[in-house]
């Protein structure tokens, strides 16, 4: 009597370690990236917002979320150097911030430099103008925090704030010039969801089953 509890207690234990490993084994599901509504390329700085389809929290429990923003910039420089002045020489630059509210917070996620103008020489009483100078850059992918992630679940689109600061670089020597310039830039971005899937039906019903049939087992034997 006594070896047959003990082999009951022993199945039920090994039955009760599968279904664990079962329940260990929920696989870490990785969403592909999916788009966001795009902002379209807009004079700086501006302060829009980029759309993301939220997560469907019935698929299982959110693990992470991560963001990849996209930026593509032009520039238009137009510098001036006054009469009777002499002649000046240089070059100037702009460089474009990218920021994103993800729920924390705004935190720059792009800082890059556009192409350099370089203008040297510019006589007395002359212009010159850099034509479009283009650049695009990606930010590195943005963990969101945990803490916001109820933001992302649900039905429907998160509006994600982003924005950009525009700043000029300008090394300049001899003359009196001015200069304007005209920034546009646009906004991409992609999200990806990472979850622990909700474990299928026949994985409860299997383990559920082990220990009904070890139940049967163990009535019988002490009977």
């Amino acid at each position: 009597m006594h070896q047959t509890i003990t082999k009951y207690l022993t199945s039920m234990a090994v039955a009760g370690s599968l279904f664990a490993a079962n329940q260990a084994e929920a696989a870490i599901v990785n969403l592909a990236p999916v788009a966001g509504t795009p902002v379209p390329t807009t004079l700086t700085d501006w302060a829009d917002h980029i759309s993301f389809p939220k997560f469907n929290g019935s698929l299982g429990t959110l693990t992470g979320v991560t963001i990849i923003i996209n930026t593509t910039f032009d520039t238009d420089f137009s510098v001036h150097n006054a009469a009777g002045a002499g002649t000046a020489s240089g070059n100037i630059v702009t460089k474009l911030s990218v920021k994103l509210d993800s729920g924390g917070g705004l935190s720059t996620v792009i800082s890059v430099l556009g192409p350099e103008f370089d203008y040297t020489p510019l006589g007395e009483n002359a212009t010159k103008t850099s034509g479009i100078l283009t650049k695009s850059a990606s930010s590195g992918p943005i963990d969101v925090n945990p803490s916001n992630f109820a933001l992302y679940i649900g039905a429907g689109a998160i509006d994600v704030p982003v924005g950009t600061h525009t700043s000029t670089l300008l090394d300049n020597s001899g003359g009196n010039f001015t200069y304007s310039q005209s920034t546009h830039a646009s906004a991409t971005g992609t999200i990806s969801y990472s979850y622990t899937a909700v474990p299928e039906p026949s994985t409860y019903l299997a383990g559920l089953g082990a220990f009904g049939i070890l139940g049967v087992f163990g009535l019988r034997s002490r009977r």
